[in-house]
């Protein structure tokens, strides 16, 4: 019994640290501790539950104080969902994520982008010095054209240093996210890719071939009122028909000796 119970709560432990190794092997992949980085994880999973899936991911990433930037619907077939939340609370989000059912696809992908920084700062330094010398060279301006073409000049220099500076402010935003690209797709078609042996296409275009007949009914039921209209014209019209039958006059056989002679 004592042997039981200590293999028992070996079992645990290991279960246990390959959870954890697991989670840990995620945030080595996703660098949380690394700076000047653009992060994007893409997850491929075959919910259990179909219905409702896309919504609880939906709210487990409100949850984490994170963002849904889109949303698509292909038929019943698959859903994703584009979504955008703190580097900090990626770790916990995915986890909930791959509880929903089995994970076919998972990538991380990250970009360097200190480079970028230096560059764009360097350039806003360069627009900023320039629009230093243009404010001098305004202040000693002294016809007007010289005053119009510093202005304009001016103007958009501060338009490009503006730009720069909205860039380089989106870029330090989106350091400290991560975006992760979430595909759902229904276990009723996850194994119906294209091609494969005969059973397998014969099962795929038996399903398909049942939504395109749904499909026809649902079409069918939008046009009820030309049924509807089609029903009733055909039976006024045959009510129509026996009645101009009815009324018209039946002409007598006329006997031979009635005849007009020849």
């Amino acid at each position: 019994m004592k042997v039981r119970g200590i293999g028992l709560v070996s079992g645990l432990l290991m279960v246990a640290a390959c959870g954890g190794s697991h989670n840990s092997q995620l945030s080595l992949e996703l660098g949380y501790r690394e700076s000047n980085q653009l992060r994007e994880l893409s997850l491929g999973i075959v919910p259990e539950k179909w219905e409702g899936s896309a919504d609880s991911v939906e709210a487990w990433v409100r949850q984490y104080g994170g963002r849904v930037l889109s949303r698509e619907r292909q038929e019943d077939r698959r859903i994703t969902l584009m979504l955008r939340l703190p580097v900090a609370q990626a770790e916990s989000l995915v986890i909930q994520i791959k509880s929903l059912g089995y994970v076919f696809a998972e990538e991380v992908k990250r970009t360097d982008v200190g480079q970028s920084f230096s560059s764009i700062e360097s350039q806003i330094r360069l627009k900023e010095e320039a629009i230093a010398r243009y404010r001098e060279l305004f202040k000693n301006a002294r016809t007007s054209s010289e005053i119009l073409e510093i202005e304009k000049a001016l103007s958009a220099t501060l338009q490009e240093r503006d730009s720069l500076v909205s860039l380089l402010e989106g870029l330090r935003a989106e350091i400290g996210t991560v975006l992760i690209l979430v595909q759902l797709v229904n276990a009723r078609y996850a194994g119906m890719g294209a091609g494969g042996r005969f059973w397998s296409q014969f099962g795929r275009a038996l399903v398909e071939g049942w939504d395109l007949f749904q499909q026809f009914l649902i079409g069918l039921a939008y046009l009820w009122w030309l049924w509807v209209g089609t029903a009733l014209f055909i039976y006024l019209l045959i009510r129509y028909s026996r009645r101009t039958g009815a009324k018209k006059p039946s002409t007598p056989p006329q006997s031979p000796g009635e005849r007009a002679p020849s």
